[in-house]
């Protein structure tokens, strides 16, 4: 089933895949943060339900994962996370990036603290593991945010550097004065013939 969600972000890795600690199948994720009273939530655990009761029609395994866990308890005591629910979504490809008039753009544009309509679709897997997942199929720009990195944005860092040359500002163009068609002389008339009563006239 495939799944839009707008939402803060976290964990971002678009640009190149990472491994989890202890794996090595790197893949290309994020992880959204939703806020645990968020009607969402209740939304998302319907549908992994019905995953789950898809799968194993006659009950669900023991340890069986879920892609949608508390923020709380997998990252105790960092405020970032208090009261929320995260859902991580991964993909083994790399997925399509647009901004925020869905052009498409390089995923550098995205950060942890960033808001993003993150696009996904679920899936239950029974291997050694068993449970049911998020893929990743495309991220899109919405809104800034304040970092979760503490890294300062651009603006915050640099400032103008005392007795640096300043650029030189391009004049705008200025436009041409219309230039006026140069007047038409009218074609001479030719005088018509004088008519001399009595007297017979010649055709030209």
């Amino acid at each position: 089933m495939r799944y839009e969600l707008t939402t803060k972000i976290a964990y971002v890795h678009l640009a190149t895949p990472h491994s989890v600690p202890g794996t090595t199948n790197p893949k290309y994720s994020v992880v959204c943060i939703i806020p645990a009273n968020d009607p969402r939530v209740a939304e998302i655990q319907g549908i992994l339900q019905a995953k789950v009761q898809e799968k194993w029609p006659t009950g669900a395994p023991p340890r069986l994962f879920m892609a949608l866990k508390s923020g709380d308890e997998t990252f105790p005591g960092d405020p970032n996370f208090a009261g929320t629910m995260i859902l991580s979504a991964s993909s083994k490809e790399s997925v399509p990036t647009a901004d925020a008039n869905a052009v498409p753009t390089l995923p550098d544009i995205f950060y942890s603290g960033c808001t993003a309509k993150v696009y996904v679709n679920f899936y239950s897997y029974d291997t050694v593991n068993k449970g049911v997942s998020a893929g990743l199929n495309g991220v899109q720009f919405v809104a800034d945010g304040p970092r979760m990195d503490g890294r300062p944005s651009p603006e915050q860092m640099f400032a103008p550097i005392e007795g640096a040359p300043v650029a030189p500002v391009a004049a705008a163009p200025v436009a041409a004065a219309p230039v006026a068609a140069a007047p038409v002389a009218a074609a001479p008339v030719a005088a018509a013939p004088a008519v001399i009563p009595g007297m017979p006239q010649l055709l030209s």
